[in-house]
Formats: structure tokens, C-alpha cells, sequence
């Protein structure tokens, strides 16, 4: 009987040393978590700034583009003037293009960018999501099925030299 009850004495401390790892292990893993989503926060709020920033060159390029287009467009279409093909032709028509293929890859990078915010959303939420699961089970394991195993407190085994044994047997109660 002694032993029997020093063995469910050392598993009772057993169970209630792994489930306090196991809580401390949740709330490391929790801390993580919380970590990543910061950096995912503050990265969403970079890349979203970024993206304005390339709206706001989008938009002044493309006021040059209009600036160097209308001095094209004069220069080709003057009255009374012969249409020629000069070094400053050359260079308007360069700026234009040049223009039309800044203004591409702004926005090649406005869509990068755009897809980024996308999958960072995307992780953001898969990281609250598991950020709940880990309140959840912190709450399970330290709320709930912690205070339900303090109110089961085992007193610990008493140590004693000799151990008496009763039984009870339908004749009457036996003592070894």
C-alpha cells in the first residue's frame, strides 16, 4: 500500500512538472510569435509607406512624361517651320522614352510591392491565428487544468519504519 502510494505521489509530481513545462514552453512559443507578428506589423507599415512613396514618383514622372511630350509635340507640329530631325529632336524623343520606360518599371515595382503587402497580410493573419491557439492552450493548461489539479492536492507520503497494511475482508478487518 505505502508503495503504491509513493508511486502515484511521484507520478502526481511528474504530471505536474511536465504540465508546468509544457505551459512555460507554450508562452516561449507565444513570445515568439508575438515577436514575428511586430515584424510583420512594422514591415506591412515600410512596405505600405514604400508604396506611396512609388505612387508619388509614379505621378511626378508622369508629369514630366506630359511636359516633354507637349514640347515634343510642339516642336513637331510649328507653323511655317520645316520638320527636322536635329540633335534636340533626338533628345526630346530619347526623354519621352526614356519617361514611358521609368514610368513601366514603377510600376512593375507598385505591383511587387502591392504582392508583397499581400502575402505579409496573409502571414499576419496566419500569425493571429496561432497567437489565439497559443492563449487558448495557455489558458487551458494553466487556468483550467492547473487550478482543477490544485484543488486535487495529494498529501505526500508518509515516511514511516514500519509499514501496517489493513484489508478489509467480509469476516472482519485484518491487520499485517
Amino acid at each position: 500500500m505505502a508503495t503504491s502510494n509513493n508511486d502515484m505521489w511521484s507520478q502526481w509530481n511528474h504530471v505536474n512538472v511536465s504540465l508546468e513545462n509544457r505551459v512555460q514552453e507554450e508562452q516561449i512559443a507565444k513570445n515568439k510569435i508575438q515577436a514575428h507578428l511586430e515584424k510583420i506589423l512594422q514591415e506591412i507599415f515600410d512596405v505600405e509607406q514604400n508604396i506611396e512613396f512609388v505612387k508619388k514618383t509614379i505621378a511626378d514622372k508622369e508629369q514630366f512624361l506630359q511636359v516633354a511630350q507637349t514640347r515634343l509635340e510642339t516642336r513637331t507640329r510649328r507653323p511655317n517651320v520645316e520638320a527636322c530631325r536635329d540633335p534636340a529632336m533626338h533628345r526630346l524623343i530619347q526623354e519621352v522614352h526614356d519617361c514611358h520606360a521609368a514610368i513601366a518599371d514603377l510600376h512593375g515595382k507598385l505591383r511587387q510591392e502591392e504582392n508583397a503587402v499581400q502575402h505579409l497580410l496573409r502571414t499576419k493573419s496566419t500569425l493571429e491565428q496561432d497567437l489565439a491557439i497559443k492563449n487558448n492552450s495557455l489558458f487551458i493548461d494553466s487556468d483550467k487544468v492547473m487550478g482543477i489539479r490544485r484543488t486535487y492536492t495529494m498529501a505526500a507520503p508518509e515516511r514511516s519504519s514500519t509499514t501496517s497494511v489493513s484489508f478489509s475482508h467480509p469476516r472482519g478487518l485484518i491487520t499485517a
